[in-house]
């Protein structure tokens, strides 16, 4: 007999939970600045020890300073954004984004 067709691949799901080995968004020192790192570890009391992209390690971070990532447009570069808002603002047309725009709040359009 012939052999059953394989089952195609499931999409990669982004996760809903943190959890161990999960890649968040993170307040560095509780600052005002989100960062991406990975959950190391997460203790009884909820906080959780944290490996930021850049090498830094934080240990027992309060879980309101953690959060899924949101989605993000590869390759946007705020500069080049708000250079062509401003051309198209001397020019009297409407700029699509907002000069001085937060680069981590972006549309997932």
């Amino acid at each position: 007999p012939a052999a059953a067709p394989a089952a195609a691949p499931a999409a990669a799901e982004a996760p809903t939970e943190i959890a161990v080995g999960v890649k968040v968004e993170a307040l560095f020192k509780g600052g005002g600045v989100w960062y991406l790192a990975k959950v190391a570890a997460i203790h009884a009391d909820g906080t959780m020890d944290l490996d930021y992209l850049d090498g830094c390690k934080e240990t027992k971070v309060k879980p309101e300073f953690v959060t899924l990532p949101k989605p993000r447009r590869i390759g946007w570069n705020p500069k080049k954004a708000k250079a062509k808002a401003e051309e198209r603002a001397a020019k009297g047309q409407s700029a699509r984004v907002a000069i001085g725009s937060n680069p981590w709040i972006i549309s997932t359009n």
